[in-house]
């Protein structure tokens, strides 16, 4: 819910912290008639519901770019415990360079 008012915020819609700072409360109070209440409440309803999507579809990449970090990851160890010893700047592996000699 922190995102959504972060972007309630951003908006311009609710004012917190110069609310509670303020020592003059009655300059934030306003009337609205019962259309203009339905009115607010509408857009408010869709800005959040458009809001929670967002974060929704967000949480849904970050798992799937989690995934495939984690099969880059398994592909790594798997490719790195299929090695059979480091390897130096010619390819060959350090037992290969000592065979040559």
């Amino acid at each position: 819910m922190n995102y959504c008012v972060k972007a309630l915020l951003d908006q311009g819609w609710i004012k917190v912290t110069n609310f509670t700072n303020s020592s003059n409360k009655r300059a934030y109070a306003y009337l609205l008639t019962a259309s203009g209440i339905d009115a607010k409440a509408r857009i408010t309803a869709r800005f959040l519901k458009r809001k929670i999507d967002e974060y929704e579809a967000l949480k849904q990449e970050i798992a799937c770019l989690k995934a495939e970090v984690g099969a880059v990851q398994a592909d790594f160890t798997e490719l790195n415990q299929q090695r059979v010893g480091p390897i130096g700047l010619t390819g060959m592996s350090a037992d290969q360079r000592h065979d040559d000699r």
